[in-house]
């Protein structure tokens, strides 16, 4: 899969489409951004992670992965700008 993929006419970055699912549809798991993205979990996680390390996200709750384990969800910390 490209590194960027063409949305509304506008080129966005693997990070910038994590960072506006979560502030569009709300916390999600790793596992729910990756299905949500159709992106590896490989791919996708470690995009959540910069985003954590730029103090864009964070850790709001906990919830469960398809298979019923638990699992953190992450969520926007604030809606000023993007990632």
């Amino acid at each position: 899969r490209d590194a960027s993929i063409d949305m509304n006419g506008k080129t966005e970055t693997l990070r910038e489409l994590v960072f506006k699912l979560l502030r569009e549809r709300g916390p999600m798991t790793d596992q729910d951004i990756a299905l949500a993205l159709q992106l590896d979990p490989n791919t996708a996680r470690p995009r959540r992670v910069e985003l954590v390390a730029d103090g864009c996200i964070s850790a709001v709750g906990e919830g469960k992965t398809r298979s019923g384990r638990k699992a953190v969800l992450w969520g926007v910390t604030t809606d000023t700008g993007d990632a």
